[in-house]
């Protein structure tokens, strides 16, 4: 959905129109377990900032991207019950002047039950950490898996990692 909203004074416009996109999708008000905690310096809106319809802007410091300072980002979304899970997505960010990397690779795993896990996807980092500016990278599987847990793993590049909304369609 797209929310646009105006500032008005005594019915005269005052502003521009701010847009912006929220994503309703099966995850939307569900847990996030984080087996690898967010950063308290960058934890976006907290424990349900992944899953809060509300992606990631232009900065990593824009209060929506969640930064992980670990060796490998490691969580799961409990989506209460079991579903039919067609596609998930997510985003991160690289900037470099930062410190902030693409990770190696996203892991997506899926289970009925907490303890074991089956891969879905592994997914590779199509863009060098030597290149410059603000990037983003989406990373994406598309089938049809039964599942109640969503497990997703990355692999740090070297440095923090940054990422945004968990999409489950």
């Amino acid at each position: 959905a797209l929310l646009m909203a105006r500032l008005f004074n005594k019915n005269e416009p005052l502003g521009r129109v701010i847009e912006r996109r929220i994503n309703h999708h099966k995850a939307i008000g569900k847990r996030v377990n984080y087996i690898t905690p967010f950063s308290p310096y960058y934890p976006a809106s907290g424990k349900n900032a992944l899953i809060d319809g509300l992606p990631g802007g232009l900065s990593h410091g824009d209060g929506y991207w969640q930064g992980f300072n670990v060796s490998e980002l490691d969580v799961v979304i409990d989506l209460e019950k079991n579903e039919t899970i067609k596609f998930i997505r997510t985003n991160f960010l690289q900037n470099g002047n930062a410190w902030i990397w693409f990770p190696k690779e996203v892991i997506i795993s899926v289970s009925n039950g907490e303890e074991s896990y089956r891969e879905i996807a592994k997914l590779s980092n199509k863009i060098p950490r030597n290149q410059e500016g603000t990037l983003f990278q989406t990373f994406e599987w598309k089938g049809e898996a039964q599942a109640r847990y969503i497990r997703i793993k990355a692999p740090s590049n070297g440095g923090w990692l940054f990422m945004d909304e968990v999409v489950v369609w």
